[in-house]
């Protein structure tokens, strides 16, 4: 249910000296720093007070200073077993203004650690490389927080300064990714479903998103703002661009386990976890009061009916058999079947939806397939009602039916 969740904590200026060394003893494979001179250089220009007009740019962006890929060999937390896989030093900055026309201010420069890790392989370090998920069990976290302290401890533990680094109850959830993994009986329904996915309310657009030099699984992003981004993609193929230079026996388990899975991933950002702060009433952002399995089917659930929606998918005429068996007026029979005609023409349900409430045209092919939004969304709340997903599956697929994976949401009990 738990892929991926990132820490954050802030952390005093006098320490960051520490913290560099540190992370470069760690981390063999880098560049030795010299962190006196390093701190001078990224503090040298914060010092003194600026007017509107010297405010430079670079100074008052937010950047990474120091990435330290935690998942080398060469590093302490691969050797531990890379429940850790990075490690950053950041400095956001912001702009003060002192008066009313904003002539005169300071830039506010403060530093944060930001640490990604996988609580599935801080739970088993030997349980590397794996499409399993994490299960927030009392027990699971409690284990993940013991091995998480010992492991920070091992790096950071030798500088007292630096003990909230190595508590993993002082660390606030900068991002957390929910997930769950699709596992189709066949390589028909795996596909027929990543078609239909293309079909439901806004997934469409993802094709006008692809460019080049984003990985391909980031590609079939299908709705996304500051807060939030959600994901359904291939894991297999994610996999074989994944793990290419790992031993051959891993990678051909991997690549087992991973056949016809469709990953559906939501990533909950800052935005996205403070309405998850007010909704649940947690006094604070503290990353572990997020490692609960019902947030997460939650949050899935709630995007999974905003991208999908309920109902299984049929092909056009064994709809077209509930509808007239279930619905007993036979003028809203006629209306509902011409719905799901139009949007099976359409292939689209926002495209069937904007055809809907346009005026009919003379010759149209579905003229109860006109009026407001209000009674299109009926409409199709009245389909799905009957158990039917309004997009239909097409005359040529040798699958007739298909179950709504929603299912795998609802039922999720993966260890």
């Amino acid at each position: 249910m738990i892929h991926t969740i990132e820490l954050i904590q802030s952390i005093h200026p006098d320490t960051i000296q520490s913290i560099l060394q540190l992370m470069a003893d760690a981390d063999r494979k880098k560049r030795k720093i010299d962190p006196v001179e390093d701190y001078v250089e990224l503090t040298a220009r914060l010092r003194k007070d600026a007017v509107a007009g010297d405010y430079m740019d670079d100074v008052a962006q937010n950047v990474i200073y120091a990435d330290y890929d935690m998942t080398t060999k060469h590093s302490h937390s691969a050797v531990l077993g890379n429940g850790i896989n990075h490690f950053k030093l950041i400095r956001i900055t912001s702009r003060a203004h002192q008066n009313q026309d904003k002539t005169r201010g300071v830039i506010n420069c403060s530093f944060y650690a930001v640490l990604e890790m996988n609580p599935r392989t801080m739970l088993d370090h030997d349980d590397t490389y794996t499409i399993r998920l994490y299960h927030p069990t009392t027990e699971a976290n409690d284990c993940i927080a013991r091995n998480f302290n010992s492991w920070m401890s091992y790096v950071f533990g030798h500088d007292p300064r630096l003990e909230s680094l190595c508590d993993f109850y002082e660390w606030d959830c900068h991002r957390i990714d929910y997930t769950c993994n699709m596992r189709f009986g066949s390589d028909t329904e795996f596909e027929l479903f990543q078609k239909l996915t293309h079909k439901t309310s806004k997934y469409s657009r993802t094709q006008k998103k692809r460019m080049q030099g984003i990985k391909t699984y980031d590609q079939s992003a299908a709705e996304g703002n500051k807060s939030y981004k959600s994901l359904f993609y291939d894991k297999h193929d994610e996999c074989l661009k994944h793990y290419k230079e790992i031993d051959e026996p891993e990678r051909s388990c991997i690549l087992l386990e991973s056949v016809n899975v469709v990953r559906m991933e939501q990533q909950c950002k800052k935005g996205r976890i403070a309405t998850l702060q007010k909704k649940y009433g947690f006094l604070d952002h503290k990353a572990w009061r997020y490692l609960r399995e019902d947030i997460a089917r939650d949050v899935l659930l709630d995007r999974y009916d905003k991208m999908v929606g309920d109902g299984d998918f049929y092909h056009r005429e064994q709809a077209k058999d509930i509808i007239r068996e279930k619905v007993p007026q036979k003028y809203m029979q006629d209306r509902l079947i011409q719905l799901i005609q139009l949007i099976a023409g359409k292939r689209h349900i926002d495209v069937a939806q904007r055809v809907f409430t346009s005026p009919a045209e003379e010759g149209d092919k579905f003229p109860l397939a006109h009026g407001t939004i209000k009674t299109f969304r009926e409409r199709i709340k009245a389909i799905r009602s009957l158990g039917i997903h309004p997009v239909m599956i097409e005359d040529a697929c040798s699958v007739k039916f298909l179950r709504n994976p929603k299912h795998f949401i609802l039922e999720s009990t993966e260890a």
